[in-house]
């Protein structure tokens, strides 16, 4: 179950970052979401990241799904809490705070039911 979570996320992040590096502005609207570049960068990375975990071992993506709930956590607590650095840094928006809170949500709900003994 984790294993396909991580498949799909990590083609659904480096696809959207992917998408945002053709495009040709600087801060592309891929699917009424605005990225720039280093949002773009980041989304790849971690899309990345989460397919590699997902074909590494249930350690892996159990380190993958924590880690990524944590921060994609953090991103939108930043966002909601409008720390300045952050906003600026990153150029977040409302829309990109609510989707980093789902996915850190969602990682973080499969990292629970992945720890709680079902197959990864």
């Amino acid at each position: 179950m984790g294993r396909n979570f991580l498949i799909f996320l990590g083609v659904a992040l480096s696809a959207f970052g992917i998408i945002g590096f053709l495009s040709s502005d600087q801060s592309s609207e891929t699917i009424l979401l605005i990225a720039n570049r280093k949002q773009n960068a980041l989304h790849f990375g971690t899309g990345i990241l989460a397919l590699i975990a997902a074909f590494y071992g249930s350690k892996s993506i159990r380190l993958y799904l924590l880690s990524a709930g944590i921060f994609y956590g953090l991103i939108a607590l930043g966002g909601f809490a409008a720390w300045r650095s952050l906003i600026t840094f990153f150029e977040l928006t409302r829309t990109g705070d609510v989707l980093h809170a789902v996915i850190a949500a969602a990682c973080l709900y499969m990292y629970q039911s992945v720890r709680s003994g079902a197959t990864p």
